[in-house]
């Protein structure tokens, strides 16, 4: 019986380690996905200052870093894969991973969408309300990595940040609102052209990129919850 106890305590011991291995995995992949988010966020001052070679320069880095997101992304389901974390805690590790990259996603969606939109003159108004969308999306996007980086150290101080995150996403859903309202009225009386349309989904898709971000958060509220 003692020799069973033994076992089954070193096994808890191994999937623990292991997911702590695998945390430490997803903050790298975080960086690579923050870093993806940052550059959208330049790729947004580069399309309102007009400047469309910038714009396609910073596409490129987008790129860069969304590709190093998606080989982490792999890493961290290969070790997955290989079972010596506990099922359900796998479960929630992948649904973390996932999340997370679909925030790159987003996030490189809306910088394409911006460069085949580019170039448009914008009111400088709308200019500073579109700055304002992408710097809070980093914003959020900055937050929610923090939240992982606090899942081992400080789960208490995890589950402030998400709701930070929540709070950002929140200002988030806002500034699209009224970003979309002031488009329809500056714009809405001439023939809609296709650069509106393509202008109209990078936003979207920024929005999106910060959604993502708050999906992120409440999975790692259920990680730190579990945690505690």
């Amino acid at each position: 019986m003692g020799v069973i106890v033994r076992v089954t305590h070193l096994l808890i011991w191994i999937s623990r380690r292991k997911e702590k291995e695998v945390i430490e995995l997803c903050r790298r992949h975080l960086d690579h996905v923050v870093d993806v988010v940052k550059y959208m966020y330049y790729a947004v001052e580069a399309f309102v200052r007009e400047d469309r070679e910038k714009l396609m320069e910073v596409f490129s880095q987008v790129f860069a870093y969304e590709r190093q997101a998606d080989r982490s992304k792999r890493e961290i389901i290969y070790v997955l894969s290989r079972g010596l974390v506990h099922p359900i805690d796998r479960e929630n590790l992948i649904r973390l991973v996932l999340t997370a990259d679909d925030i790159a996603d987003y996030a490189k969606s809306a910088t394409r969408k911006l460069c085949m939109a580019s170039p448009v003159e914008l009111d400088k108004e709308i200019g500073e309300m579109l700055l304002k969308m992408g710097e809070e999306t980093y914003r959020a996007a900055t937050l929610a990595k923090e939240t992982v980086y606090m899942l081992t150290e400080d789960p208490k101080r995890a589950i402030e940040l998400a709701d930070e995150v929540e709070n950002c996403e929140e200002r988030i859903d806002d500034l699209r609102v009224d970003l979309m309202t002031k488009i329809l009225e500056r714009y809405g009386v001439v023939p809609v052209s296709v650069k509106f349309i393509l202008l109209k989904e990078a936003i979207d898709s920024i929005e999106m990129t910060a959604d993502k971000c708050e999906d992120l958060a409440d999975v790692v509220r259920g990680i730190a919850v579990s945690i505690l």
